[in-house]
């Protein structure tokens, strides 16, 4: 049971919001994904609402508690994409629907971040090596949305959806790809100076050895490296 009140000394709360890996899937059950990993080891409040096989939309339109939530929050923290990404949906569909998103969770007072999309590989020896993993069928778009969030000039994600929301309060990424994700050689995934990376094994796309219990959700062996990348000095009170 959460109880919804005010502290004398005032401190920062964060609502993780978005699928099933924002809701720790594959992670060990009290750690609770990457997110809640790196929030905790901060000492920072928070308060983990993803949902299975949640997309941009469906959190939009049909989840009221996380909208509900998102006015006690100073900080909302939304890891979701690959179910939109399998189920077909392009580059600009996403980034209408992320509009949609932002318009419906994001009010005056509250900062709002959103994750890169994590990889979706198969694999023939259980995620034991990386020349046996091939990438999914979607990987071209997953990299098209990827590169379009780290994109940090006038026409990356922040700069978009702080030009076409209401409140205009989109924080930033978090890159939770950046730790975990691996080329077919072993070596971390490349992308250049912006955050560009390009499609194929020989860049990344692949999941570090023993990542995921499922081809989706990371493991503990991911989750603990990806929530390194959560900058949690950065999410003060509003």
């Amino acid at each position: 049971m959460a109880i919804l009140g005010e502290q004398l000394t005032p401190v920062p709360v964060v609502l993780v919001t978005g699928d099933s890996i924002s809701a720790g899937w594959g992670d060990s059950a009290i750690s609770n994904g990457y997110l809640i990993r790196a929030f905790n080891a901060a000492n920072i409040a928070c308060h983990n609402d993803g949902r299975n096989t949640a997309t941009f939309t469906s959190l939009s339109r049909y989840s009221q508690l996380p909208q509900y939530l998102s006015r006690y929050a100073d900080h909302i923290v939304t890891h979701c994409g690959i179910n939109d990404v399998n189920a077909g949906h392009s580059l600009n569909t996403i980034k209408s629907d992320m509009v949609e998103y932002c318009n419906t969770m994001g009010c005056l007072t509250n900062k709002l971040w959103f994750c890169t999309i994590m990889t979706n590989t198969t694999t023939t020896d259980a995620y034991a090596t990386y020349v046996n993993q091939t990438v999914g069928p979607h990987e071209t778009v997953r990299l098209q949305v990827n590169n379009w969030l780290r994109d940090a000039t006038s026409t990356g994600a922040v700069a978009y959806l702080n030009a076409n929301t209401v409140t205009k309060n989109i924080a930033g990424i978090i890159d939770s790809t950046a730790a975990i994700e691996k080329t077919i050689s072993g070596a971390p995934r490349i992308v250049d100076a912006n955050g560009q990376q390009n499609s194929g094994a020989t860049d990344g796309g692949l999941w570090l050895i023993n990542g995921t219990i499922d081809c989706l959700h990371p493991s503990s062996t991911a989750t603990v490296p990806a929530a390194t990348t959560v900058d949690t000095s950065k999410f003060t009170l509003f």
